[in-house]
């Protein structure tokens, strides 16, 4: 039953933010590159999310758990606070 619980959050939590990195990359590039731009970010999601996992896995061998939560802790604030000082402006065409 924990199990169950537990993807029952995690799909709610996917629900209500998946689209909203679409959406906001969405915004980001032409009209005319719109798939170019949502192919590019689950390219460069899917990479980052590979590079993240072996420096996530080589933390915790190498100095333990508690040293990987802090590196992605700090890992969060540093991109809320890229998030926070982002200038929105539309990207010209080519």
């Amino acid at each position: 039953w924990q199990f169950i619980i537990l993807f029952l959050i995690y799909g709610l939590y996917m629900a209500a933010t998946d689209g909203v990195g679409k959406a906001f990359a969405i915004d980001l590039v032409p009209t005319h590159l719109k798939a170019t731009g949502l192919g590019l970010l689950g390219t460069f999601t899917g990479i980052s999310t590979l590079l993240a996992s072996l420096s996530a896995g080589l933390i915790w061998d190498h100095f333990g758990a508690s040293f990987t939560f802090i590196y992605g802790a700090f890992g969060a604030l540093v991109a809320f606070l890229i998030l926070l000082f982002f200038k929105t402006k539309k990207l010209s065409p080519c």
